[in-house]
């Protein structure tokens, strides 16, 4: 049997406000459950965020948690959940 993809739990998060680095958005998310990693894009000319990451979380529950959440806001902006593509 084929194992399951280590991409299951990862979520993309985008309209993020230029002033998220990875740790306030690992921050804001722990509240879900348990985190494996978080990121932030940022361009390699300039140095600013390109306004989206990644969280992955270690398990299904916090996962779905955060994707069920009715908002996100982060540093005033209301930013975008959806489940990462592979």
């Amino acid at each position: 049997m084929a194992s399951a993809s280590r991409n299951t739990y990862r979520i993309f998060v985008s309209n993020l406000p230029w002033t998220v680095n990875p740790q306030k958005l690992k921050a804001h998310f722990s509240k879900f459950g348990d985190l494996g990693v978080s990121t932030v894009t940022f361009d390699k000319n300039t140095g600013f965020s390109r306004n989206f990451g990644f969280i992955k979380f270690a398990d299904e529950s916090g996962y779905k948690s955060a994707l069920n959440a009715k908002r996100h806001i982060l540093d005033g902006f209301l930013i975008r959940v959806s489940p990462a593509k592979n």
